[in-house]
Formats: structure tokens, sequence, C-alpha cells
């Protein structure tokens, strides 16, 4: 079995990708190629890239139709936490699939400071290397690459191969930032598969952070905030932040929804019955019996009107994330967890156990968030309100079904 092992980030995995592949089965008479999307880049920093498993599943989405282009699907390649050099991930090729013979692919533009990677002699004691040079590049370049490669070969043992092709003209930077400055689906689709566009627009991958600056939001409810309610409103972010990144969820919309959730939470009682009257915001009976859930109420206006929040699923996440409604979405379920299970909360019962829930079952870990808070108020003689008992009920039910 001849393979070709086709390296990146992939951040998101366009078509011009998928033609390297088709080339190196064509070219180097492979059986397959192997898209393998590094799990953590030694050369890029978390805040450059997406979330891994959502780069994995972008490249699941491109391949699905494609019979000889694989994606591997292993924790050592795609999830691992440590940096993905090449030489690891060639060499456990190597272990795994005795026999195989292996083609590593690379870019024209890698090949200049191949020397300069870790370990490239282990590289080339486990696989060739095939290098993708551009048809199109003006003869001089040519023949620099070609030196180089032939430069390579001398210094190192083993077989660098040059592969001749035309590439498509896009990279997955102009891509993101086509997507973040409002590009269409007609436009961004000439360069990524339909599925994989899909794929983009549900999750919310690329598009123009619309927030404030995060520094100054921060700055602002640091100064509104008591320091205590502070320091939950920064564990709420940060918990919402890692569960949307375990449930394949838009992180940084997750982030925004739990730093905000409090922002109205500085006021009293009759200064939010104030508030909400004066921006003719609807206050139900039970609202008016017990005034401090009207902070989630308050605090969804605030976002949209002081801080300028536009999306209608964060401000739904802070709008619900005291009672929970009915049929929550998973930005809903997300906020109303990480409200409960943020690390400087430490006084529920079971705390420990709905924070191991959170990470296996959202909704499970809803019904006991739910369960003890109405063993709470009903044993403390407070007011239920009837959104939360709606809410109860509902999942109760979904348990059972």
């Amino acid at each position: 079995m001849r393979v070709g092992v086709l390296g990146g980030t992939f951040d998101p995995i366009h078509k011009g990708h998928l033609e390297m592949a088709k080339q190196a089965l064509l070219r180097l008479n492979l059986d397959e190629v192997w898209i393998m999307p590094a799990g953590n880049p030694p050369h890029k920093s978390n805040f450059e890239i997406s979330g891994r498993i959502q780069r994995f599943e972008m490249c699941e989405v491109a391949c699905k139709d494609e019979s000889n282009i694989k994606v591997i699907r292993s924790e050592f390649y795609a999830l691992r936490s440590e940096p993905n050099y090449t030489y690891l991930s060639m060499e456990k090729f190597q272990k795994d699939y005795p026999g195989y013979e292996l083609y590593f692919l690379m870019g024209q533009d890698s090949i200049d400071y191949f020397d300069q990677w870790v370990e490239p002699q282990r590289i080339l004691n486990a696989c060739k290397i095939g290098v993708f040079l551009r048809s199109e590049s003006d003869a001089s370049t040519k023949e620099r690459c070609l030196q180089k490669i032939e430069s390579l070969n001398s210094l190192f043992s083993g077989e660098i191969i040059p592969i001749f092709y035309c590439p498509t003209a896009i990279s997955s930077t102009e891509i993101r930032r086509m997507i973040e400055n409002g590009g269409t689906d007609e436009e961004i689709s000439q360069y990524v598969t339909k599925d994989v566009l899909s794929y983009i627009r549900e999750k919310g991958l690329y598009e123009a952070n619309k927030y404030f600056d995060v520094k100054e939001i921060k700055k602002h409810l640091e100064e509104k905030l008591k320091p205590s309610r502070y320091m939950h409103t920064l564990g709420v972010a940060d918990t919402a932040s890692s569960l949307a990144f375990h449930y394949h969820y838009n992180d940084k919309k997750a982030y925004m929804a739990g730093l905000l959730h409090d922002c109205a939470k500085y006021m009293s009682n009759e200064e939010l019955l104030i508030y909400c009257d004066s921006n003719g915001l609807e206050i139900t009976a039970g609202e008016k019996k017990a005034p401090h859930l009207l902070h989630s109420k308050a605090g969804a206006y605030m976002a949209k009107e002081a801080y300028h929040i536009e999306d209608d699923d964060v401000l739904h996440a802070i709008l619900v994330h005291t009672t929970g409604c009915p049929n929550m979405s998973l930005l809903d379920k997300i906020i109303f967890v990480s409200d409960y299970i943020e690390p400087n909360r430490d006084k529920a019962k079971r705390l420990t156990e709905i924070r191991q829930m959170a990470f296996l079952n959202l909704d499970f870990a809803i019904l006991m968030i739910l369960e003890d808070t109405m063993d709470y108020i009903l044993g403390n003689n407070q007011y239920l309100d009837a959104t939360t008992k709606e809410t109860y009920e509902y999942y109760v039910k979904e348990k059972r079904s």
C-alpha cells in the first residue's frame, strides 16, 4: 500500500487541499492520501486557529465522498495536546502500518526551511517526501526549489520528490478573511465544498467579531460589579468556553454570553424594576414578587443596547440563564450550566457530580441543577418562578422519553 500523508492546520480545509491530494494520488501513483489535521500545530498559537475538533470535522465533511482520500481518526494525530511534530506522526504511522510505503506531502513554501524542522532525518527515515511545486512559478523560482531539494537529498539520507501542479489560488487565511468580511455563500463556495460551507455557517466559524473589545468589556464589568460577582463572571465565561469546545460549539460566542450573563447584576431589586419599566420590558407578576430574577431580562437588554451585542443566540442565553426554559438551545444550556458549576461556586450539594455530568450529558446536568434548585427553593419557602417549574417538568419528561 502506497499512502501519502497530507498534514496541516486545515482552518478551513479548502478545494486546493483536495486538489493537492488528488495530484499526489496521480503523480506518485498512490493508493490513498490521508488527511492529517494537526491537533496542536507547533508553529501556531491556539488563538490563531479554530478548535481541533471543528477542524477535524470539517476535514471529514470535505472528504466524505472521496474514495481515495481519508481523514485520520485517531487521538494521537488529531486530539493530542502536545505539539504535532511531523517526525512523531510519521514514526507512529511507520509502527502502526508496517510494510506501507509512506509519503509525507508538503507545500513549496515548506521546503525552504525543512532542514530547520524538528528531526528532519527521522522524518526521512520513516517516509519519503513529496513536495508540491507550483507549475506557474517563474523559471528562477523553479530552479531554486529544485536546487534546494537536491541539496536536501545530499544533506539527508532519504528521498524528496518534486510534484509539479497548478494550485488553486486561495488560502485558508483568505477564506477566513472573506467570511469575517461578510462574504456571500456564492463567493465562498468557489473555494470550499458545499458541505464544508454548511458546517462553517452552522458553527458560526470565522464570523466577524461583532462585540466590543473583550478587554474593554472586562474593564467595564470590573468597575460595575462587586469583586466576587466579577470573579464569578470570569468563571462562567471560561467554563462556557470549555463546554462549547467540548460540545463543538463556537467557543468565542459562548465566552461572550458567559461574560455578559450578569452584566445587570450590580443593580438593586428596586433599580431592576425601574430599569425594566423605563425601557419597556415586561415585568411579570412573578418577577414583581422576586425582582432579582429581572437581572437576566435587564442583562439581555443591556447587552444589546450598552454593549451592542446583536447575536440573538447570545442575547437569549443571557435572558434564560437564571430560570432556564423548556427546549433550550445548546448555547442556552451551556450558559445555564456554566452559571451553576463555574469554579468559584462551592455550596451546591451535588456540585462535583454535576460538574462531571456537564461534560457527559448536558440535559442530565440541567435536570440535576433544576432538581437541587427546586429542593432548595421549596425547602426554604422561597418563591418558585413558573418558568423554572416549567423547565423542570420539561426536562423530567425528556429524561423519561
